[in-house]
């Protein structure tokens, strides 16, 4: 076995660790259902779940909901792309949920998990809006979470349809995508998942800020809430599905939920490559934990070298003298907070696909309140955004704390 696959497994069981207890959601649409790699998009569901992650699963039924109307001959209008319901295509909109529902719940069982639907959503109706009455389309209003968590707890992966209850019984046809957004809010998920045939948010046609990181399929890899929403902002004609992504997105990781990924079912493993490895290949849209990290200037020099001094009394850091901050000042990072400087970090390359991490240091006020973890985090994703393949580094009293953080220890014939 060569030392690439040996590296993968280990990151593997990285990845089995950091999540297990976590919950994920996951909205797939039907579109997805008739496709022949759709079974093992399921298949990869129940094993991520049997490895100790929690796992909800939202149906998205707009095409089977089009399917039902049409083939009874019952129409139904828009208005800025949502459905307007009426009392005579509810029951064609509840029967399009039942049936994807269903289909999801026979592939759990083909592949040992127990699925369970039920109506566990909270709703009211849309109403009248500007002279446009909504009718049976409502809004989530919170989700029964005391019941999801009991059945999660018991090893159920819930499936919770796009259909809404009033506390008098009244049902509402509501968005999947706004359920499932609700869902993480409520349930204090770490990952949502929308997934649909298209491998992430296409770059073509989009006024982009410069900063934004395309790979090369011509997907955005990775956007912050602060990116994402200046894509909407900048792009009034975005097509429908993808505004209506960003804006749950944005939405849940402004309420707690740490990343957000756009996905495809239609590309053999793509969920499993989100969740254990480090590598994506759609868009994830994640909480700006790191706003208060820049690039260190000049200026910054002083508190800097104040911030190691402490490092380097006790050979935990190789001394560094103005000179050498200065000169390499485009390598270094700094935390700040209404302008005091609380940590330092510094990429240093060391060949085309290898760079160092070096001098990181916490202000010891902070070192409880992870500005540690923080800069290490965005130095290594600063690092994958700059295309290096390896990160390491060089430490003789902090290999526990670099341990938990995702590092290994190997030999020096392993380092440049």
């Amino acid at each position: 076995m060569n030392f690439e696959k040996v590296n993968s497994i280990r990151e593997v069981f990285t990845y089995i660790e950091r999540f297990k207890g976590s919950l994920f959601v996951l909205k797939i649409e039907d579109a997805v259902i008739s496709h022949p790699l759709f079974p093992r998009l399921m298949k990869d569901i129940v094993q991520m779940h049997h490895t100790g992650i929690k796992v909800i699963l939202v149906p998205g039924t707009r095409n089977t909901i089009e399917s039902n109307l049409k083939y009874f001959g019952v129409n139904t209008a828009f208005h800025n792309n949502i459905r307007l319901t009426s009392e005579e295509a509810l029951p064609f909109v509840k029967l399009a949920a039942s049936e994807v529902s269903n289909t999801l719940i026979t592939q759990l069982a083909a592949n040992g998990a127990q699925g369970l639907v039920g109506n566990w959503v909270k709703a009211h109706s849309l109403g009248v809006l500007k002279g446009v009455d909504y009718a049976r389309t409502g809004k989530v209003m919170h989700i029964r979470s005391d019941i999801v968590s009991k059945l999660l707890a018991e090893d159920f992966i819930p499936i919770i349809p796009n259909i809404g209850w009033n506390d008098v019984g009244r049902t509402y046809n509501i968005s999947s995508n706004q359920v499932a957004a609700q869902i993480c809010i409520d349930l204090k998920a770490s990952k949502l998942f929308y997934i649909g045939e298209q491998q992430g948010l296409v770059a073509q046609g989009l006024n982009l800020d410069d900063d934004i990181n395309i790979n090369d399929q011509g997907i955005i890899a990775n956007l912050s809430i602060t990116q994402a929403q200046s894509i909407l902002d900048q792009n009034d004609d975005i097509p429908f599905a993808q505004k209506d992504y960003l804006i749950h997105s944005i939405k849940a990781c402004h309420n707690g939920v740490k990343r957000v990924h756009l996905v495809s079912a239609l590309i053999e493993g793509a969920v499993v490559q989100e969740v254990f490895s480090s590598v994506g290949g759609g868009t994830m849209v994640y909480t700006n934990e790191y706003e208060h990290i820049r690039n260190a200037t000049l200026s910054d020099v002083p508190e800097i070298l104040t911030l190691m001094d402490t490092f380097i009394d006790s050979e935990a850091l190789v001394p560094r003298t103005q000179r050498d901050v200065q000169e390499s000042i485009e390598n270094y990072h700094v935390y700040e907070v209404d302008g005091v400087l609380h940590g330092c970090a510094a990429l240093q390359s060391r060949s085309d696909d290898t760079v160092e991490l070096c001098a990181v240091a916490v202000d010891k006020s902070a070192q409880s309140s992870g500005v540690g973890r923080k800069m290490v985090g965005s130095l290594i994703q600063k690092a994958s955004e700059m295309k290096f393949a390896k990160i390491y580094l060089l430490t003789t009293q902090a290999e526990d704390w670099f341990l938990s953080l995702g590092f290994r220890t190997v030999s020096m014939e392993d380092l440049p």
